[in-house]
């Protein structure tokens, strides 16, 4: 099964999501890594079309050729939660994994399942 891990880069989130990949491949998950665009260090966007094209295009594709989206709803993303909503669109199954509380309801509205700890992944 072809899983990917969608959480906030943007904010923060990149180490846990490595980690998370980590752990999904030793739990014999084909993980697909979308995170060769790393953009953790950029801070504004608004002058850099190109990149936030390319960023978007690559996250879609990654997206499309997942069987399940693993969505990390620990930090607010505004890229993740349009993945989500566009996968979930199209009949994917999203996993909504959220280890703290989450005070928006719109992650979870768009997920099939919720883990609240890596054991229910």
């Amino acid at each position: 099964m072809k899983v990917i891990v969608c959480g906030s880069v943007g904010y923060g989130g990149i180490e846990e999501l490595k980690r998370i990949q980590s752990f999904l491949r030793e739990k014999g998950y084909e993980v697909l890594d979308q995170l060769t665009l790393d953009y953790s260090n950029i801070d504004d966007f608004r002058d850099k079309p190109e990149l936030w094209e390319n960023i978007i295009r690559n996250d879609l594709e990654f997206c499309e050729k997942a069987d399940v989206i693993v969505f990390v709803v620990t930090n607010p993303s505004f890229g993740d939660m349009a993945e989500v909503v566009i996968s979930s669109l199209k009949g994917k199954p999203i996993v909504a994994f959220c280890p703290k509380e989450v005070k928006s309801p719109w992650p979870l509205y768009f997920s099939t399942a919720i883990a609240k700890n890596e054991e229910e992944l």
